[in-house]
């Protein structure tokens, strides 16, 4: 390949300047940004290219304007219109997150099964047994998900249902009895329950309607939606666990995809190449285990508020009032861990969180997770992970960012 500045146009079949790209995605929303981001860093990294795109949103990200002559397209395609209108334009035209496929475009987007798939079992995870999924009325994509998650719960579920929000609300009184019928689908359900959401903006519907309901949440409903648009969920209360899609790795592959059309490497393979997500960024929203047993309950709460300090198994059961044969019984019935396995997982799942989500060196993250030693951390880590935390971090961030999973 060649970079963003060409000089050989004869050799590579490109031209020799910069390369100029229509990118059609809405910046008004967190997705389209990270489209953005991901296509931007690619081209920084082949020398730079001039991108041609919208930053207010709205019908006009969908076009590019007649006077445009650029070198190719990376766009969201929503619809026919779309479609043919690109298509007219006679450059290479690359799909990027659409939900359907297009004749002759190549696409990239996330695999909605895996999405299901982790969601279930981030839930199941919780020790819950009844499932509900909240959808975006008469919207395909959005049916599909529910079919993947309802097959991915079965196996462990009591109960699963389903129930769709309108896609527009049109005035206030329909924004009114949306909440009021979401409140009541909620209060039918068995307790507790885990919920599952088209989007995190769904998610945070749902977390509006259990708190009008007095519905405890992580307690008596766990709830999770897809995203992580990190301004939705850190700005409810509690904050929202939601599916990480890793989007500017989408925006990356599709530039990559766009460059190797244009210098004639293209390779064949799937018309759509689908992207895992990177996984369950949990939160508040459900951060219990969903127990009967309330001592057990307690003392997970217990451990998860105490996991920055040397914490023994018998501060546990101090806290708890009972006898250390006792819990440790119950709490293999609940769990199927001992207590002292739960301490050491919930260490080693912040840890996890802390060397992804942060830049502080190993031995913070080892003070911060409980660990006196840093040494001990370390080799606690690695028997868990089958390699170091700084070689985790590292390796995490290099497929997160740029490397696609088909």
């Amino acid at each position: 390949m060649v970079s963003g500045l060409h000089h050989s146009g004869k050799a590579s079949g490109l031209p020799e300047r910069r390369l100029e790209v229509g990118l059609l995605v809405n910046p008004a929303t967190a997705w389209g940004r990270s489209i953005i981001s991901g296509v931007g860093d690619y081209s920084r990294s082949r020398g730079g290219w001039v991108l041609r795109f919208e930053t207010n949103g709205g019908r006009q990200t969908q076009y590019l304007p007649k006077y445009w002559h650029g070198d190719g397209v990376i766009a969201r395609v929503v619809d026919q219109e779309q479609y043919e209108a690109l298509r007219r334009l006679k450059v290479p035209l690359i799909n990027v997150g659409g939900i359907q496929s297009w004749p002759g475009v190549q696409s990239v987007s996330v695999n909605t099964e895996r999405i299901a798939t982790m969601a279930a079992e981030h839930l199941m995870n919780q020790g819950l047994r009844h499932f509900r999924f909240l959808g975006v009325r008469g919207f395909g994509p959005s049916r599909e998900r529910w079919r993947l998650f309802r097959e991915a719960v079965e196996p462990a579920a009591e109960t699963v249902g389903c129930w769709e929000v309108p896609r527009v609300m049109r005035n206030i009184r329909q924004g009114q009895q949306r909440r009021e019928s979401l409140i009541e689908w909620l209060n039918e359900a068995p307790r507790p329950f885990g919920l599952f959401a088209w989007s995190d903006e769904q998610a945070r519907l749902a977390l509006e309607a259990c708190q009008f309901a007095n519905l405890a949440v992580p307690e008596e409903a766990s709830i999770i939606g897809v995203d992580n648009d990190e301004l939705i969920c850190n700005l409810t209360t509690p904050p929202l666990s939601s599916i990480e899609l890793g989007v500017d790795r989408l925006g990356y592959r599709a530039a990559e995809l766009l460059e190797q059309t244009l210098c004639g490497e293209a390779r064949p393979g799937p018309e759509v190449e689908l992207l895992d997500p990177i996984g369950a960024v949990g939160r508040q929203s459900t951060s219990l285990l969903a127990l009967d047993d309330e001592t057990v309950a307690g003392a997970l709460r217990f451990i998860t508020a105490n996991l920055d300090g040397v914490l023994q198994v018998d501060d546990v059961v101090t806290h708890v009032g009972v006898s250390r044969r006792n819990l440790e019984r119950r709490f293999k019935a609940a769990t199927g861990r001992s207590v002292a396995a739960e301490v050491r997982r919930k260490r080693l799942e912040r840890a996890r969180r802390l060397l992804l989500d942060t830049d502080l060196p190993v031995s913070q993250i080892a003070v911060r997770c409980g660990y006196e030693y840093p040494e001990h951390f370390i080799t606690a880590f690695r028997k868990e992970n089958r390699e170091p935390p700084q070689r985790f971090r590292e390796r995490m961030m290099r497929k997160n960012r740029h490397e696609p999973r088909v």
